[in-house]
């Protein structure tokens, strides 16, 4: 990082910790509830890596991300509430077109949300929920798709556990925008419950432009932990015949299981019945099947002292629609430590490697570690 990136670092945690003050006493005095984070990640590659596709030039980067978020909640009472999440960050990452043109499907970056070149505030839930007694509930807004499906106890968090992108959503799900949604659960017995989503992909076509998700969900009953099984259909003619990424229909399932005090484990799968392959540039990846599982442990497996730490180590692979001959998968895998220095601020120091980046298409790099320190602040 240049001496301005480090300026910019530093004038930014001064603002968030003025800004962190004035929400502690907001919320002493009011019903309204306030959560937030600041996280500050450091992350760069530990091998040579082409700086293009287009270029034989290897290079090592180091980059700086930052990112604030805040949510805010309001229970109007017992049943009934609005949620309002702010974001914004800024930093490009090492994904991304002036530096390493996407060089992985998994995605190693911290994203940002708004392209990382400025720290436009950004809405990126806003939505009311409605619950009729205790069975049927209902929420409509905004909503942000990988927090209410297809989500995994353990791996759905990239400000607080894995950074790969692979381990935090279903890939193989096709991109769906934060725009205006509708979820429709219903609790049919305390061990299971079903959801329905529609996610609006163009405000102008609402009734024939969509996704569809229907998912099942059931509670382990003896230890803590889920069971999620998926199915989504996209009706968006524009995305099925422009956008290779988005795909026709698509299912999948997302376990999570306390196994001890200790060690809880995960897996998800995911499957995409891709659209026709016939364009081949480099920005189009059909992705045909993704998959990832792996492990949390506590950090008292290692010092009782550490009992609020957390390690997490996983693997995952992404096939593609086959483009061209070569279609071995592409293999991610993550480890890192989260350090708990008190309960508010945590730091995790990561190591990722990719194997076979795109599965071998349109990319000159063979194999990517990459490093990264990141640090939370919460309240």
């Amino acid at each position: 990082m240049n001496n301005k990136t480090v300026v910019n670092l530093v004038i930014s945690s001064v603002i968030a910790i003025f800004f962190v003050s004035f929400v502690y006493a907001l919320d002493e005095q009011s019903c309204v509830k306030f959560t937030g984070t600041g996280t500050f990640t450091l992350q760069g590659t530990l091998n040579n890596v082409k700086e293009t596709t287009d270029t034989l030039k290897e290079i090592k980067r180091n980059v700086g991300i930052y990112i604030y978020s805040m949510r805010i909640t309001k229970e109007l009472d017992r049943s009934k509430k609005i949620s309002l999440k702010f974001k914004c960050g800024r930093g490009l990452g090492l994904e991304n077109p002036e530096s390493l043109t996407y060089v992985s499907l998994s995605n190693v970056d911290q994203t940002t949300d708004n392209n990382g070149k400025n720290t436009q505030l950004k809405i990126s839930e806003f939505f009311y929920q409605q619950s009729i007694k205790d069975k049927f509930i209902v929420s409509f807004g905004k909503l942000d798709f990988t927090s209410h499906f297809a989500d995994n106890e353990y791996a759905k968090d990239k400000n607080t556990q894995f950074i790969t992108d692979i381990f935090a959503c279903d890939k193989s799900v096709c991109q769906i925008p934060q725009r205006l949604a509708i979820k429709l659960s219903y609790v049919l017995t305390p061990k299971f419950n079903i959801s329905y989503g529609y996610f609006v992909t163009d405000i102008e076509h609402i009734d024939a432009s969509g996704v569809n998700i229907f998912q099942i969900t059931y509670k382990h009953a003896d230890k803590n932990g889920t069971c999620k099984t998926y199915i989504w259909e996209n009706n968006n003619h524009d995305l099925r015949e422009n956008n290779l990424k988005a795909g026709k229909y698509g299912f999948g399932i997302s376990i999570d299981r306390e196994v001890n005090n200790v060690l809880a484990i995960f897996g998800r799968f995911g499957y995409k019945n891709s659209c026709s392959t016939k364009d081949t540039k480099d920005s189009i990846m059909p992705i045909s099947v993704s998959w990832n599982s792996g492990m949390q442990l506590k950090g008292s497996i290692l010092s009782k002292s550490r009992i609020n730490d957390t390690i997490g180590i996983a693997i995952g692979q992404i096939y593609l629609k086959s483009i061209k001959n070569n279609n071995m998968p592409e293999t991610a895998m993550e480890l890192y430590y989260r350090i708990c220095l008190n309960k508010n601020i945590a730091i995790t120091p990561a190591i990722q490697y990719i194997k076979n980046p795109k599965c071998g298409n349109f990319s000159k790099n063979n194999n990517i570690f990459c490093y990264c320190v990141r640090t939370q602040f919460a309240f």
